[in-house]
């Protein structure tokens, strides 16, 4: 890998051309050149103009202007000058557009954009692309942020499988850009926290927001900014890990009072069940002393009317059970009462023997 530090002391001193300095590059898609374009463009004025210059001469060799072109991308992209940005790829896609850093810097163009229907953009390119034959973190994070923000503006939902997948493969691509970065850059850390943020993993992203919190460098421009918006991050992190717990604490106490009611209704069928028979030992011992008591037509007219009775109890007891007791789900136990109790009844009333 080159000596980026020493390059960018180089350059700054201009004991080194920058094209000289571009030719030592033998990619052009890593954190550590971005991270080295980045300082460039902060302590030379004109390192745009000179980008530019490079990039536009045909006769300087290919991965020079490459070089050049993903250099002058990440200078608009850091100073959100999309307009530039989008012109520039546009004006090259012909000569670069094959290339996969040039399409990463698309995906990553629309991605941070984010007008109208740009993420949906930049996950349909995204498609296109053959993210397990990738090495470059860089890239990772790009699929990974990519994949987090089409969940986040709802391009994209867990309950897809498909992009499900998508969402299963960001996490582990990302946790692979962390691994293989040489020097720990803050952004991945938040890009993971997202995707955890997204899959409810609240403690873990919390705490993965404040390592990227003590990752960023304080000297960089718009740390200000940035600090506001991982902070944010940690406070959306906290609301939707409340409203979780206290969704499964009413979740919990809507199943428990479920369970109470069940319990009462048992209770109260228990001794339904227990008085209808005291009731029916009553009326039967009542109607025995009845009839030792009466005389012979007597005894039949007491017998015929502890059959009709029998019959009314239990109809009222299927009745009572439907609408009371909740045998809706077993209506088949009611219709069987209510039939016996009408045949019984019917029984005492016209065809007891006289």
């Amino acid at each position: 890998m080159p000596d980026y530090e020493k390059m960018l002391s180089e350059c700054i001193a201009k004991t080194c051309s920058l094209l000289e300095t571009l030719k030592k590059v033998d990619s052009c898609g890593t954190y550590e050149f971005v991270r080295f374009i980045s300082k460039l463009s902060e302590e030379l004025e004109d390192a745009e103009e000179e980008f530019t210059k490079i990039l536009s001469e045909k006769e300087i060799d290919f991965n020079v202007r490459l070089c050049s072109f993903f250099a002058l991308c990440t200078m608009h992209r850091r100073k959100m000058d999309y307009t530039k940005y989008e012109k520039l790829f546009k004006n090259y896609e012909s000569i670069f557009g094959e290339l996969v850093p040039y399409k990463f810097l698309k995906i990553a163009f629309y991605k941070e954009r984010n007008i109208g229907e740009d993420i949906k953009i930049a996950i349909d390119l995204l498609k296109e692309i053959r993210i397990e034959d990738e090495e470059n973190p860089a890239n990772y994070q790009i699929y990974s942020d990519t994949i987090a923000e089409g969940f986040i503006h709802n391009f994209l939902s867990r309950d897809n499988n498909e992009d499900k997948n998508m969402l299963n493969n960001a996490l582990k691509y990302i946790k692979k850009a962390i691994v293989k970065t040489s020097e720990e850059y803050h952004k991945y850390y938040a890009t993971l926290a997202n995707i955890q943020i997204i899959n409810e993993e609240y403690r873990d992203a919390i705490d993965n927001i404040k390592a990227a919190i003590d990752k960023a460098d304080s000297n960089s421009a718009g740390y200000s900014l940035l600090m506001n918006n991982y902070k944010n991050l940690i406070i959306k992190a906290e609301i939707k890990r409340d409203s979780k717990t206290q969704d499964e604490n009413m979740q919990k106490l809507i199943d428990c009072t479920k369970k109470i009611k069940k319990e009462i209704n048992k209770y109260k069928r228990d001794n339904l069940i227990s008085l209808s028979f005291f009731v029916a030992v009553l009326s039967l011992i009542m109607g025995t002393v009845n009839i030792v008591a009466k005389g012979q037509q007597e005894i039949v007219d007491s017998m015929r009317l502890i059959i009709c009775l029998c019959g009314i109890l239990i109809i009222s007891i299927g009745s009572f059970g439907f609408f009371i007791l909740e045998w809706k789900r077993s209506w088949r136990k009611a219709i069987i009462l209510f039939v016996l109790g009408i045949l019984i009844t019917t029984f005492a009333i016209f065809f007891f023997p006289e």
